[in-house]
């Protein structure tokens, strides 16, 4: 007869391990799949999460919303990424506030901040802003275009007096405005005109050997008073540094624009537009300023004086996120989505250039996620976590997954909030579903604790009454007081959730890593048991088993429920090599079973 060993496998105090990094390894205690649950308001027991409701009062967002704000009046805006329209949520209940209309650019909002009485945003070329004591009315105190993002440098000329346009060029120097390029490439010329005349009027860049860099013509009915912008069909790429001018011509002499001096374009009242960001414009106020992100230059707005290009950074780094570390701005940086190679800054905020860079094989700097004490950054499209010590980014985790170059996903800068000191991201979906996608919880309950992960709010979408976690990008994340709020997109399907105190999530799951015992010996299982500390009525826990990778069955295991004891017990013998154990959880209403640990009796 041979000897037997029979011993138990525990898995308890799983806010000490978190989510695991694969289904094989982990922390002591870690867990494969943790989706729905609370594992560190009471350490050392498994709460059920709050679920995720969709807002329907009034008329919520129905496009999505990377960019959303808290104002001081207490209510949220919500900021289209694909139109110009900004809901307002007062109590839960939406309404379409606005809808911008920017003179030039893309209307979707790339960024938005509360800053000194005004809630501005910003659009591909222009910040706009309205006043906080204004947002009961925004058709009459909304500002659109307050300011250009997108200006090459100083407005040129004056006003006071016209210039007269002739019906061909003139290499004179009344005939012409001169400027040196500071930027490259030039997107757009606009004109303040006087008068429009009766011709098609045509703009000409020439270099200083009189050579055309290119030429818009605009037909006169498209004309009017005031500034008109000549987009050229091509942006222009002057050398920086060099000196050029302008020539502005009609099919009729007799359209004026204004100048200050009288028949002189020379002095002629002129704008010069570069290129803009067209995807990101991230905001951070610190040490009193309203800091902005724009391609490789950080603009400013300081009381209510807008400065371009405070911080000139080298392109082709462009500026995706922003954060804080004591009274420094940090700066987050990607080139584009296949280049692994970006930096992430640190500046004081005044002086002429950054202080510090550290340099990351990544591609891009995606978000910060802030702490208390500590400041998280995803990088890349594989799930990466850092942690910044003041100088350098150190790997900090891995969000698990399959990533290939055809599989990958990220967090966006504004996917991320601070509940009750628990750090929230939305993980979303790029390409392949590499892993799942809701919002993350980074979190401990006390300094005593590990700081862990776990994926604690699904969204509300459900597909034949499963969780919707793949296919979904997750947008802002905002908490106001005690409420989390939750923008994201499934497809066509878009919308905002709001975290529901009155009813606990139902389905809520988490299953262990592969317990591997001798894989030439057969190893007895004599019984499964889940410790519980209390059962609601009309709650349950069920238990299912894969035995040796055959899977997960869709019915759960027979179980048996011992009230005295508090355990659910599967007592069935499974002849095996390696087990995994998921456990599911049944809630009702607002309340939910709570668990304290799974034990695994084996016989070897």
């Amino acid at each position: 007869m041979g000897n037997s060993k029979i011993s138990t496998v525990v898995l308890e105090n799983f806010n000490l391990g978190g989510l695991a990094d694969s289904d094989w390894s982990g922390l002591k205690n870690s867990m494969s799949d943790l989706v729905g649950l609370d594992l560190h308001s009471t350490p050392g027991l498994v709460k059920v999460r709050q679920k995720l409701t969709k807002e329907t009062t009034g008329t919520p967002a129905d496009e999505f919303c990377l960019v959303a704000v808290n104002t001081s009046d207490g209510d949220s805006y919500w900021f289209s990424s694909e139109s110009g329209k900004i809901w307002r949520e007062s109590s839960s209940t939406y309404t379409l506030a606005h809808t911008t209309t920017p003179e030039t650019g893309e209307a979707k909002c790339l960024g938005a901040e509360e800053y000194n009485g005004y809630l501005y945003w910003f659009t591909e070329n222009r910040v706009h802003r309205i006043a906080i004591s204004g947002l009961s009315d925004w058709p009459t105190n909304a500002q659109e275009d307050w300011a250009e993002l997108n200006l090459e440098q100083t407005e040129l000329g004056g006003t006071g007096q016209t210039y007269t346009l002739g019906t061909s060029i003139a290499e004179t120097a009344t005939h012409r405005q001169t400027f040196t390029s500071y930027i490259s490439p030039i997107e757009s010329v606009a004109v303040n005109i006087a008068g429009v005349g009766t011709g098609d009027w045509t703009l000409t860049i020439h270099d200083s050997s009189n050579n055309s860099l290119g030429s818009k013509t605009i037909s006169n009915g498209s004309l009017a008073t005031g500034w008109n912008f000549f987009e050229f069909s091509s942006v222009l790429y002057p050398v920086k540094g060099d000196e050029y001018h302008i020539h502005i011509t009609s099919t009729v002499a007799d359209g004026t624009v204004t100048s200050g001096t009288t028949t002189d374009l020379e002095d002629g009242n002129i704008k010069i537009y570069t290129t803009s960001g067209s995807e990101y414009h991230p905001t951070k106020v610190l040490n009193g300023i309203l800091f902005i992100g724009d391609r490789h230059y950080v603009h400013q707005v300081e009381g209510q004086l807008f400065t371009a290009q405070a911080l000139d950074l080298v392109p082709p780094l462009i500026i995706k996120s922003l954060g804080v570390v004591g009274n420094d701005l940090l700066i987050g940086t990607i080139v584009n989505n296949t280049v692994s190679k970006t930096k992430i800054y640190r500046w004081d905020t005044y002086s002429v250039s950054f202080f510090s860079s550290d340099p990351i094989d990544e591609v891009g700097i995606n978000s910060f996620l802030e702490s208390d004490n500590n400041i998280f950054v995803n990088a890349g499209l594989q799930g990466n976590i850092y942690i910044y010590n003041g100088e350098q980014l150190e790997l900090f985790y891995k969000i698990p997954g399959d990533y290939t170059p055809t599989k990958y996903g990220t967090i966006h800068p504004n996917s991320n909030a601070n509940l009750a000191g628990q750090v929230l991201f939305g993980f979303s979906n790029g390409s392949g579903n590499p892993t799942e996608q809701g919002v993350y919880t980074l979190g401990r309950n006390s300094r005593n604790y590990p700081n862990v992960i776990d994926l604690s709010y699904p969204i509300s979408e459900r597909s034949e009454g499963e969780f919707v976690l793949s296919g979904i990008e997750i947008g802002a994340i905002l908490v106001k007081g005690s409420d989390l709020y939750v923008a994201w997109k499934n497809g066509s399907t878009k919308g905002i959730d709001k975290l529901d105190y009155s009813t606990k999530l139902d389905g809520a799951y988490m299953t262990s890593r592969v317990m591997r015992w001798s894989r030439d010996i057969i190893t007895t299982v004599n019984e499964i048991i889940l410790a519980y500390e209390s059962m609601p009525a009309s709650c349950d826990i069920d238990m299912f088993t894969d035995a040796n990778y055959s899977g997960f069955s869709g019915t759960a295991d027979t179980t048996v429920l011992d009230t005295d004891r508090k355990i659910i017990s599967k007592q069935e013998r499974l002849e095996l090599n390696t087990l995994r154990v998921k456990i599911l959880f049944t809630t009702n209403l607002n309340d939910a079973p709570t668990l304290e640990s799974l034990l695994v009796n084996i016989d070897r």
